[in-house]
């Protein structure tokens, strides 16, 4: 099985070298421009998706189809000499500079979409939602966690300004705020505030910020926003909490002190008003 998978491209390159010379001998008056280019494009388009071994099939194949069967006698016998020789050996060359730069850029390439996969994978499976913005404060992506964070979907927060969900009467104080951050590179905050949900209510959110404007392959002010909305409702039901026991433990010291009925209930009073 492995056998036929290395196998595989190659028996493809035939292939499409089978497919070009049946073109051209079924249309022999095809243009030699036009063949040229063709032969151009396939070892481009075969390096590109095969790889370094079958772009250099199709070069030495094709050149000896060609050589061999595709051109005049008397053409051929003029590639024998000294200059001919030099000038296939250039023709070579310069073929095999075209493939390894194709193969090298084919190589970035899937790199670079390798990395985007795993990066939009761990940010999609990641609890935090994340936002990434240009220096102009304008989203360039939104993860699809902000939907359980705030209730729009990616598509929908990418259209929303940055700051517009912030509570108004904080909202001048981080735009002032973000225009000194996006030149401090590198530079990291983790802020608490109220953000509004979709059915508009306020919720608290940590945001860590991190300005990678000047960091190569992120280019981007990176927000990670985290719901603190029951952070902090725990927060204010164990005050609650606490302050009840307080005017209970408060209204126990009057019992024990006062034993006049009427102060007690004036004692209970003032104490319940706190809660």
């Amino acid at each position: 099985m492995k056998f036929i998978r290395i196998l595989k491209p190659y028996l493809i390159t035939l292939l499409i070298i089978a497919f070009l010379v049946s073109i051209k001998l079924s249309l022999p008056s095809l243009n030699t421009l036009v063949l040229s280019l063709v032969f151009f494009f396939g070892i481009i388009l075969v390096t590109r998706y095969y790889g370094l071994g079958p772009g250099f099939l199709f070069l030495f194949v094709s050149t000896f189809i060609y050589l061999q069967f595709l051109i005049k006698p008397e053409v051929a016998k003029a590639l024998y000499t000294t200059g001919g020789i030099i000038r296939l050996l250039a023709f070579f060359l310069q073929f095999a500079i075209i493939i390894f730069i194709t193969h090298q850029f084919s190589r970035l390439k899937k790199r670079q979409t390798a990395s985007e996969i795993r990066f939009k994978a761990l940010i999609e499976k990641s609890h935090t939602a994340v936002v990434l913005l240009n220096e102009q404060a304008k989203k360039i992506y939104v993860s699809p966690t902000i939907q359980a964070l705030l209730g729009y979907t990616a598509e929908e927060f990418m259209k929303i300004e940055a700051f517009v969900l912030l509570e108004p009467e904080v909202l001048e104080e981080y735009n002032n705020q973000f225009l000194e951050f996006k030149n401090d590179y590198g530079k990291s905050i983790t802020l608490t505030h109220k953000y509004k949900h979709k059915n508009g209510n306020y919720i608290f959110v940590e945001s860590t910020i991190t300005n990678l404007l000047n960091q190569k392959g992120v280019n981007a002010i990176v927000i990670n926003f985290r719901d603190l909305n029951e952070q902090k409702q725990a927060e204010e039901l164990a005050r609650r909490k606490t302050k009840s026991l307080e005017i209970l433990n408060e209204i126990g010291i009057s019992i024990s002190e006062q034993l006049d009925l009427q102060s007690i209930l004036q004692k209970v009073t003032d104490a319940t008003t706190k809660l």
